[in-house]
């Protein structure tokens, strides 16, 4: 039988605690401002993040990006270097690449298929 710790510190939150605050804080946020944000340290959250999730905080936050950028490209008219900036990309051409990888074609040729 497998018990929990009781009031256990790292109990206090919950996975989708970390998600929510990951979709809030995408754009420009670092897993060092997290682990600030919820008293962890990096370390610690970060394995505590692909236990649970099976991704990494990169992963996480790339994939909020992606999902952020096609909500865009198939809801309004802005360019990709609009979109760009608005999910916290410096480079276009990394956010192509990543697009890419993820959809497995550019956003120019996603937006055309809608």
């Amino acid at each position: 039988k497998v018990t929990k710790p009781e009031n256990k510190a790292a109990d206090k939150y919950t996975t989708i605690d970390f998600i929510q605050y990951i979709e809030r804080n995408y754009q420009h946020d670092s897993l060092n401002n997290m682990a600030a944000h919820f008293n962890y340290h990096p370390n610690y959250l970060s394995n505590r993040l692909k236990n649970e999730t099976g991704k990494s905080y990169m992963e996480l936050v790339q994939l909020q990006k992606m999902a952020v950028a096609t909500v865009f490209l198939s809801s309004t008219n802005l360019s990709v270097e609009e979109i760009v900036a608005e999910i916290g990309y410096s480079s276009v051409s990394f956010f192509y690449k990543k697009f890419k990888n993820f959809h497995g074609e550019t956003p120019q040729k996603f937006r055309t298929n809608l």
